[in-house]
């Protein structure tokens, strides 16, 4: 089983990072669903 955890810091990363993996509140639902629906992809949670 393969564990992977992916963050981003908002006092580090680049403007431009920050900018492409934003979403509202309301494109969350659909942006989760979608990296759910990857085969590659078990499991995800927001916090």
């Amino acid at each position: 089983m393969a564990f992977i955890t992916l963050g981003l810091s908002h006092h580090s990363a680049p403007v431009e990072a920050r900018e492409r993996l934003a979403f509202t509140d309301s494109e969350l639902p659909a942006a989760r669903a979608r990296l759910r629906g990857s085969a590659r992809v078990d499991e995800a949670a927001h916090q």
